[in-house]
């Protein structure tokens, strides 16, 4: 049905059932999707495609909508730079200029979806702030109605698994919250849910709550979630970590975090309150909050981290002796950054992190999703790249770091943890590079993240202590 120089990213059926209607870049690398990408409508048996709309950057995925004045093409996509959270953006089948249908919507859409027994519309789950949600958006006005049912929507979030019934009355989604661990629940639009599994019943009662938080950063409100300890007690002072999300384009939600990868339950149940930032830059907030990033990578985001510790620390909750850093992709970049910048944290743990914004450019596999942030390429703004990388100000480093990577990692190098590694060896501060075989920006096998998940309670042990033995 397709021929020629491009590569077909998503496809969707057009409502009679008679043609497909398919996204596509020039260029086949993952890469691609940070950059322009055409919406084309093309017959089952086959001919010519029909152009219908080119985007700034690829749409994934497509909803075809039947309206009274003719189909519309829904899709989840941003506008780049001057509108980079992802919305839903419509067009005419027929044709024409995508347009942002939800311009004032503060929050993201994670996914867009059909939605049985309704016309004109389309089903959004929506994360704003911290939390996740099912909305029916009105394709026509942008008009917004609540899905989630009513006990789920007040709290915790909607991820992901979302069904709904035919005649759309009913839902099914995956829900979790900080206590609760991710779980089938079925309801009544806006009504009541039931859970229908207990995956997570071996953690009932193990798990610490986490407390929606905010201070102000340069006169920012910055919003996070904070997991206090097992066994926290009002007026005493506990080692804090600071647990930066990856991205940046991203955010962290009220949700289970006990995994590999999130590390707040596992942390608090040694005895570390965990402080999850979603600093300047983040998606979920608005389409300002989120370009507060461009141009200032590095700048803003990390003093957020700073002022967020410190804020605890005014609060009683953490003892600033005992302040430690970490996170992954860029939550990793954002670690090494920030320890160039401040010697208030004790221990530092760098994974999958970007050392050296130069070299990274030409390294990774997403080279293109850094001019959503940058003026342009680093070979026209090489300082603009040079000044935001940790590789340049590593010489003020103190903090003793953990630097974790993926061999195999295709997203962010390897070589920007070496980077990294030999500059702080070579100066005498603590330091230990682990390189998992095998694995790439995420890590797989269930031996390696077992690994991983205690040489973090290792290093954080070695350099702060826990709450039972300080």
């Amino acid at each position: 049905m397709t021929a020629g120089e491009r590569e077909v990213r998503c496809f969707a059926w057009a409502p009679d059932s008679a043609s497909l209607v398919i996204v596509t870049t020039d260029a086949t690398e993952y890469d691609a999707v940070f950059g322009p990408a055409n919406v084309w409508e093309i017959s089952i048996d086959g001919g010519l495609p029909r152009h219908v709309a080119h985007f700034r950057t690829a749409p994934s995925p497509l909803v075809i909508v039947d309206t009274g004045t003719g189909p519309v093409v829904a899709a989840r996509v941003d506008g780049h730079r001057e509108d980079p959270a992802d919305s839903i953006w419509i067009v005419p089948l027929a044709g024409g200029e995508p347009r942002n249908l939800l311009p004032t919507v503060t929050g993201i859409v994670e996914e867009i979806f059909s939605l049985p027994g309704s016309e004109n519309r389309v089903g959004a789950r929506i994360v704003e702030r911290t939390h996740g949600r099912l909305y029916s958006v009105d394709v026509v006005s942008g008009e917004l109605q609540a899905l989630t049912p009513r006990a789920l929507g007040e709290r915790g979030s909607v991820v992901h698994g979302v069904s709904i019934s035919a005649d759309g009355r009913r839902v099914a989604v995956i829900w979790t919250d900080a206590t609760t661990p991710e779980e089938v629940f079925l309801g009544d639009v806006e009504s009541q849910a039931t859970p229908l599994t207990s995956f997570g019943a071996a953690f009932q009662g193990r798990l610490q709550p986490a407390e929606h938080v905010s201070w102000m950063s340069d006169g920012v409100e910055i919003e996070g979630l904070l997991t206090c300890p097992a066994g926290f007690q009002e007026g005493r002072r506990f080692p804090l970590i600071v647990e930066i999300h990856g991205g940046p384009s991203w955010q962290w939600e009220d949700r289970v975090m006990l995994n590999w990868h999130d590390w707040a339950q596992m942390l608090a149940s040694r005895g570390y309150a965990v402080l999850l930032p979603n600093p300047r830059g983040s998606t979920a907030y608005g389409r300002e909050f989120q370009q507060l990033l461009q141009n200032d990578v590095g700048g803003g985001e990390s003093r957020d981290l700073v002022t967020g510790a410190l804020a605890m620390v005014e609060q009683g909750i953490a003892d600033p002796e005992r302040l430690g850093i970490a996170g992954w992709s860029w939550g990793g970049y954002l670690t090494a950054w920030t320890i160039t910048q401040t010697d208030i944290f004790s221990a530092a743990i760098m994974g999958a992190g970007l050392s050296n914004m130069v070299s990274e450019h030409g390294q990774g596999d997403i080279p293109s999703a850094n001019l959503l942030y940058y003026p342009g390429q680093p070979y026209d703004h090489l300082d603009a790249y040079w000044a935001s990388s940790p590789i340049r100000y590593v010489s003020a480093v103190r903090t003793p770091t953990l630097i974790l990577h993926g061999d195999e990692d295709a997203r962010v190098h390897p070589a920007q943890g070496m980077e990294y590694f030999r500059a702080l060896k070579t100066r005498g501060v603590p330091v230990r590079f682990v390189r998992y075989p095998r694995e790439k920006h995420g890590i797989d096998e269930r031996a390696h993240q077992i690994d991983l998940m205690k040489r973090i309670i290792d290093w954080l042990e070695r350099y702060l202590g826990t709450a039972v033995n300080r």
